[in-house]
């Protein structure tokens, strides 16, 4: 079965284009109870951009995007009137409105939540939904409103569904009003004494994605509004249908995924009205309950039905018209024969609807056939022609097969007028340039006008450019068309005045137009084309052979009783050069003071003072200002050297003061500061260079090497060496310290610690005894004759008799995992040997370095034996293994 596809006025076309800037808000999910997850605006966005939000969970946004300077209303401006309209008949097209609220001022864009919470709608009048009366709702970015709270879920579910609150939804999708960089249509709202509006305005898609967009329209009323049709209290009406599904519903480039919803949900899970679900582009359309749907099926439809039901009771809804068309009257003219062809559905699953033509004997009305079924088809013609000018009514009566059945009748108007109408073109057909006719419809009056090629619907239009014009009137849907009218274009003259614009004192300058005219009228009221004047600002209007007018732009001309040249060139030289000065603008003669008797425009001078004497092309004198060459020749020094030992600095400076320095180390800038802490370079080129400029630009060059001393290395031998040492034993310290390249030795201090006797000695040598044992450190500080120095600190371990511990945990965690005997170290030849209880050996090792940890035997007590040759007696003993 072909879709019927009604053709909009321009009117409707231009409203749908005309919507203003908006965006409106969305809240969270209701009816059921549910734990509200709190998460911030950027974060849902990203999460769901990704597809990572939890459909599980209902989101609250916890932090608004906005500054909170957003005021939003608590009412609309219920006293607004709508304009004028034919209230007999119900509407084909969106209602236009004197002006739409936009609480967030076209500058706050959002996807599912609003910058500052849920935006509620106050109504002066009573909404009847499910036999609840309501007098606000909630606007949902995502193609709905809701009642008792907002819902900002994007991605739809069929009806009935009890989780969804109470909801209208024209569209339920992913709707996507984008960023303020990328914005895509607006959301936009009014109220009315007796219904509100809601609109979608060429919105885009998630993820910001502006290819496709829809337009559609929701309209709510008290019931007895005539804005709709008798009987009926919501209007879905529809424009440019594109898109199904954003990409965090599954879609991919706007179609597939979870499809959109157009119906209602009394949210109870019981009551409800489904006109179908959508997720394909194209026109197919199999009824609300058959496959998922195309979009472009909803282009330029319209629904009408009524929520006033009592629940449990009025559950029977009565059947839709599709693409029927029901509202406007329908012109036709004579000769033309118009195709009817609509359907009746039902909106209840597991129905049927049958239809009747009410009204027979409609002059030029045939009747083709009528199928009932989920899709009620009625197909018809009516021709138009001499016999039947005037309007007819044609009625249809469908009802559907519910418990109690449920009808509608639907109403179809046609007017028959004759078409011999021709419009003509009236205006000057050329214009000059810069100038404008205006072209009118003659012939008549007309419903309708578009203007060929700029596309204004207007009776007559202002013309600029020249070309071919054409009007089309129509007359309901006759139209006539215009001969093609040519307008031509006529260059209007660009004049440009021309002459000496200085003059001396009492003479006078000529003044003319770099091409001829046909006609002059000069500022002056001269009308020659040449005029001799003094000083003044002077303009001339003349007409060219095309009788188009032109005027030039002003001409000032200047008097002087003498000239005043100003000398231009560098007034400074550097190390005595030369420097070349010239004057700002161009004499007939010269005479410069550096010169004299030459006749240049330049001259080539060193330091000193100079003047430049010159008479101009209209014989005014004059002499110029001194002009003052200086010269400089800086010659920077660097100071502050003197010997210092590696690792060390000096500071470096200058001996005078100069606009900028710069300190070059092997190519590197160092510093731009008048002093330089210097570390020293390599010890095959320590050169530093510095470069100084003055105030004039001229630089200075100086050099210095500046080399390091290399810094001494501290060294000492320990006599005896050992790892360790038995207390009350001498020992000896002697330093074996190397100094820097060309340098020596001169002074040792070293610092015992803990001390034996004096903890700070000084010499090259130093003996200890120590009489008690541990770890002692020593410190050996060397100086050379430079004053270079270096510190090197060791230590000696000082023994007694060893002593072995009772118990040890082998068990990894870093302490006490091994059988560890103190200071055996310091008996050379040592064997250590374990025993179980029972007497055998289960480890023995000679020279033990402590590190036996358990070989995996099990937590017991075990038996040990130390034997060394320096021990007077073996040391023997049992120790505790523990494993946790």
């Amino acid at each position: 079965m072909k879709k019927f596809q009604r053709d909009f006025s321009p009117k409707f076309l231009q409203w749908l284009l005309l919507l203003g800037v908006g965006a409106f808000s969305t809240g969270l999910k209701a009816q059921t109870k549910i734990e509200k997850t709190p998460i911030t605006l950027q974060l849902y966005e990203t999460l769901k951009a990704q597809g990572k939000l939890d459909p599980k969970q209902t989101y609250e946004i916890a932090q608004p995007i906005s500054s909170g300077t957003v005021q939003f209303p608590k009412s609309s401006k219920a006293k607004k009137k709508a304009q004028s309209r034919d209230l007999d008949s119900p509407p084909c097209e969106a209602v236009p409105t004197t002006g739409f609220d936009d609480p967030f001022g076209g500058e706050v864009y959002f996807d599912d939540s609003p910058p500052n919470g849920p935006f509620e709608v106050q109504i002066p009048f009573q909404f009847c939904f499910y036999g609840t009366n309501y007098t606000s709702f909630f606007i949902n970015n995502n193609g709905n409103i809701t009642f008792d709270e907002a819902y900002a879920t994007f991605s739809s579910s069929a009806f009935p569904d009890a989780l969804v609150p109470p909801m209208i939804a024209p569209f339920w999708g992913d709707v996507d009003t984008g960023s303020p960089t990328n914005p895509l249509g607006q959301v936009r709202y009014d109220v009315f004494p007796q219904y509100a509006i809601v609109s979608w305005d060429t919105v885009g898609v998630f993820n910001e994605n502006g290819a496709l967009r829809n337009t559609f329209q929701l309209i709510i009323t008290n019931g007895t509004s005539p804005v709709l049709p008798v009987n009926t209290n919501v209007g879905f009406l529809y424009g440019d249908m594109q898109w199904t599904t954003g990409t965090a519903s599954g879609g991919t480039d706007g179609f597939g995924g979870i499809p959109a919803t157009v119906g209602v949900n009394r949210g109870d899970g019981v009551g409800y009205i489904q006109l179908g679900r959508f997720d394909a582009p194209g026109e197919n359309y199999d009824g609300p309950f058959g496959a998922n749907d195309q979009v472009s099926f909803l282009d330029n439809t319209v629904f009408f039905f009524n929520t006033c039901l009592e629940p449990g009771v009025d559950n029977n809804i009565a059947p839709l018209a599709i693409n029927a068309p029901l509202c406007d009257t329908i012109v036709v003219c004579i000769g033309e024969t118009y195709p009817v062809d609509f359907n009746f559905i039902p909106v209840e699953p597991d129905q049927t609807v049958d239809a009747e033509l009410i009204t027979t004997s409609v002059p030029g009305f045939n009747l083709i056939g009528i199928t009932p079924g989920t899709q009620c088809n009625v197909q018809a013609t009516f021709t138009a022609s001499a016999s039947n000018v005037g309007f007819h009514n044609v009625e249809f009566l469908a009802t559907d097969n519910g418990t109690p059945a449920a009808t509608y009748q639907a109403n179809i108007v046609f007017q028959v007028i004759e078409n011999n109408f021709t419009p003509t073109i009236v205006g000057v057909p050329s214009i000059c340039d810069g100038a404008s006719t205006t072209l009118s419809v003659g012939g008549g009056t007309f419903d309708q006008y578009v203007w060929s090629p700029n596309n204004e619907e207007t009776s007559s239009i202002e013309v600029t450019t020249p070309g071919e014009y054409s009007v089309t009137v129509a007359i309901g849907n006759c139209i006539g068309v215009s001969a093609p009218f040519i307008v031509g274009i006529e260059v209007a003259p660009a004049p440009v005045i021309d002459g000496v614009n200085t003059v001396c004192a009492s003479a006078l300058t000529e003044l003319y137009t770099t091409e001829p005219f046909s006609n002059y009228t000069w500022s002056n009221l001269s009308t020659n084309d040449t005029i001799s004047v003094g000083a003044g600002t002077y303009t001339v209007t003349v007409v060219g052979d095309n009788g188009c007018e032109g005027t030039s732009g002003p001409f000032t001309v200047t008097t002087v009783n003498t000239i005043t040249p100003v000398i231009t060139g560098d007034n400074h030289t550097c190390f005595d050069g030369i420097t070349t000065l010239t004057t700002t603008q161009e004499y007939e003669e010269y005479s410069w003071s550096s010169n004299p008797g030459v006749d240049v425009g330049f001259t080539n001078v060193g330091q000193g003072t100079y003047t430049v004497s010159v008479v101009d092309q209209n014989g005014c004198t004059g002499v110029s200002a001194p002009f003052v060459v200086t010269n400089s020749a800086p010659a920077p020094q660097i100071l502050g050297f003197q010997p210092f030992c590696e690792f060390d600095s000096i500071l470096l400076f200058v001996n005078d003061t100069f606009a900028t320095y710069r300190w070059v180390y092997e190519g590197d800038t160092l510093s731009t500061a008048d002093t330089l802490v210097w570390n020293g370079g390599s010890e095959s080129n320590p050169e530093i260079q510095l470069i100084a400029i003055d105030n004039f630009g001229c630089a200075g060059l100086d050099s210095l090497d500046a080399p390091f001393t290399p810094q001494p290395e501290a060294l000492f031998t320990v006599n005896p060496e050992s790892p360790a040492i038995l207390k009350n034993t001498l020992i000896t310290f002697t330093d074996a310290s190397t100094p820097g390249t060309n340098d020596t030795l001169s002074f040792w201090e070293w610092v015992f610690v803990p001390p034996s006797a004096d903890d700070t000695l000084i010499g090259s040598s130093q003996t200890q005894v120590y009489p008690d044992t541990g770890l002692k450190e020593i410190t050996l500080i060397v100086t050379t004759e430079l004053g270079c120095k270096d510190t090197l600190t060791r230590s000696v371990l000082i023994i007694d008799t060893p002593f072995v511990p009772n118990v040890f945990s082998p068990n990894g965690d870093g302490k006490n995992d091994f059988f560890t005997i103190p200071f055996l170290i310091g008996y050379p030849g040592n064997n250590v040997a374990v025993f179980n209880r029972w007497g055998g050996k289960v480890f023995e090792g000679d020279n033990y370095n402590n590190d036996w940890d358990g070989d995996n035997l099990p937590s017991g007590t075990y038996f040990y034996v130390v034997t060394a040759p320096t021990l007077d007696e073996p040391l023997k003993g049992a120790v505790t293994l523990i494993r946790e």
